[in-house]
């Protein structure tokens, strides 16, 4: 099994990315095999910025 950590509540934590936002105001639970089944905004459509991008550390 993988274990991961979220740093959302830091945002940016591991720094500014670049390019499209795919995802908005994801709400993992930790047991979703992958980011696509978390509960999120409708693809494609976002009103944020870099500055709020979230870090996960997969172990």
């Amino acid at each position: 099994s993988t274990n991961a950590v979220a740093y959302g509540s830091n945002l940016a934590h591991f720094g500014r990315g670049t390019g499209p936002i795919y995802f908005q105001n994801l709400e993992c639970t930790g047991s979703e095999p992958n980011l696509f089944s978390c509960p999120h905004n409708v693809l494609g459509y976002q009103n944020c910025h870099h500055h709020e991008d979230a870090g996960v550390h997969c172990g």
